[in-house]
């Protein structure tokens, strides 16, 4: 059975653009194999990191919009209500961003600033640890979660592959790596 992801997808120019979060993406798909369909949840422009796993452009996909007012725990109910598709070799994918502030990214090269790591570390040790309650109410207990996600629409989709994974899922941190300073490139599984 294929694992539920979490991709964050960066900007519409990945594709081209000479940094680590491509190249995973590109391995990423050569190793997981070719599954029989695709849902994907995002805010947005699906095809980025698509492209990039799949070059070939031959599985369907069908994209699951976010309804980042309705909260992380909506959504990680709402991907416990998919997660059976994984057992017919359906790929459920949650893609966004996971730290995603526009308005404080810095040039190409800059050093990620301390509250991207802060907010990034917290949530990372959340996934790892399972506390599935913590994550939930992110917003209110993670360092710099409004900083970090001013707006939820990109980091919604990380909950519906966390809840896509199943009860009691395992995450596991697939990548990491951040661009124009604080836009993390973070990519999870959960299985």
């Amino acid at each position: 059975m294929l694992p539920a992801l979490f991709v964050s997808h960066g900007a519409p120019s990945l594709p081209f653009d000479d940094v680590p979060a491509r190249d995973f993406l590109r391995g990423l798909g050569r190793e997981m194999g070719k599954p029989r369909a695709i849902l994907i949840a995002s805010a947005h422009g699906a095809w980025v990191p698509l492209m990039l796993m799949f070059p070939d452009a031959d599985i369907p996909v069908v994209q699951l919009s976010v309804q980042s007012e309705k909260g992380a725990a909506h959504h990680i109910a709402l991907g416990r209500g998919i997660a059976k598709l994984r057992d017919d070799n359906v790929l459920v994918m949650g893609s966004g961003g996971f730290v995603h502030n526009l308005g404080r990214i810095a040039p190409p090269g800059a050093p990620e600033p301390g509250w991207s790591r802060e907010f990034s570390d917290w949530m990372h040790d959340r996934l790892m640890s399972g506390d599935e309650a913590a994550l939930a109410d992110y917003r209110r207990l993670a360092p710099h979660a409004v900083l970090a996600q001013p707006s939820e629409d990109h980091f919604m989709p990380l909950f519906v592959a966390l809840g896509a994974g199943g009860e009691k899922a395992k995450a596991a941190r697939l990548h990491s790596s951040a661009t124009f300073g604080s836009l993390r490139m973070d990519a999870y599984s959960f299985s």
